[in-house]
């Protein structure tokens, strides 16, 4: 695939990046239906959301922003560490 984005430039990243965000969502859906049956609290945030004291906000906080005692982040990855980058921004805030 890594040549492929070299010789295509950004619109092939444009490309795996609109694929990346509908797989994403299935993962996503799964995780929701999955908290919600078991009865969880949590607060699933929005795409490109802020919140205080996160520089990049995960997609699901449990309970709550404001008392987090677990954070989801919900990545499919063969995307050059980019997962890996944004666990290890979210484990310097805890």
């Amino acid at each position: 695939m890594l040549p492929y984005e070299r010789f295509l430039g950004r619109p092939f990243a444009g490309h795996r990046d609109s694929v990346s965000d509908l797989i994403g969502d299935n993962l996503e859906s799964a995780i929701e239906e999955m908290l919600a049956k078991d009865g969880i609290s949590f607060r699933k945030t929005r795409r490109a959301e802020r919140l205080a004291g996160f520089d990049q906000a995960p997609d699901f906080i449990i309970p709550d922003e404001f008392s987090p005692r677990v954070i989801i982040e919900a990545k499919i990855t063969e995307d050059d560490g980019t997962a890996r980058d944004k666990v290890t921004r979210i484990l310097r805030l805890c």
